[in-house]
């Protein structure tokens, strides 16, 4: 069964939506069209305003301070040596252990975390970044198995 499921949604049908609500105010159409086409610049805001329109609030599976997990590949691998990531303990079967930093909702790439980073030379570096929520995974789950 998939966890998610992708919904396509014109503009037109959430200014049809919005300006429904907005029945009894006499400048429901510029309203509608103001908000509609200002979120449509943002990265996630047309979503948020469909779901909210439906009476759903977006949510992450994860919450600041949560320990989790993060494919090598999903991270600045530029700034790693992969090697020195697994000798330190950072890294374990392809995943760098993180830390849920921050929670942004009104970005694609919600989920900001921060990892210790070892290079080649043998020093690290903190290291904070944003993801996407379906990159994170929390210890306890399913994937990836082992940890």
């Amino acid at each position: 069964m998939k966890e998610y499921v992708d919904v396509r949604v014109s503009t037109a049908q959430i200014k049809r939506s919005l300006r429904d609500m907005l029945l009894s105010n006499p400048h429901r159409e510029l309203i509608a069209s103001t908000i509609v086409d200002n979120l449509a610049e943002t990265e996630v805001g047309l979503a948020h305003l469909y779901n909210a329109l439906s009476g759903v609030k977006p949510t992450v599976h994860v919450k600041v301070g949560d320990d989790a997990l993060v494919k090598f590949d999903n991270l600045p691998t530029w700034r790693m040596d992969r090697r020195k990531m697994e000798e330190s303990g950072q890294m374990e079967k392809g995943h760098i252990k993180v830390s849920v930093k921050e929670v942004n909702l009104q970005r694609r790439e919600s989920i900001i975390v921060e990892y210790t980073s070892c290079k080649a030379d043998n020093s690290q570096e903190v290291v904070t970044y944003s993801v996407s929520p379906e990159y994170v995974h929390l210890n306890n789950e399913e994937y990836p198995e082992g940890f």
